[in-house]
């Protein structure tokens, strides 16, 4: 899975500044950013106190990596998960800790 795991890092490093703060309630859920590959959906709120937004880089149907393929076609299509993280709602976070967070979510 080296060239998606690749393609993961490169798209969350990707990501520009301005997306990865401010976000707007999550009711319903919208996606904050996406390239052909993956996008980054802001999901929904944990139900915690203090609540975190529940971020997602999932894989896009269109994808053009082969693994990335496979993945969709085991999971029916829907949306496959490649990175979370829960971020504070109270914006103490900034884009390079949300950025960090992203990463460290990997999951291939």
């Amino acid at each position: 899975m080296g060239k998606a795991s690749a393609a993961i890092r490169a798209f969350i490093e990707s990501i520009p500044d301005e997306k990865l703060t401010g976000f707007a309630d999550p009711d319903p859920s919208y996606t904050i950013y996406s390239n052909t590959d993956f996008r980054l959906d802001l999901q929904n709120k944990t139900s915690t106190k203090p609540p975190n937004y529940n971020l997602q880089v999932q894989v896009n149907r269109q994808s053009t990596i082969s693994t990335l393929k496979r993945m969709k076609k085991k999971t029916g299509n829907t949306g496959t998960t490649v990175a979370k993280a829960l971020v504070p709602t109270d914006g103490s976070w900034n884009a390079a800790a949300v950025r960090a967070a992203l990463l460290a979510g990997r999951m291939i």
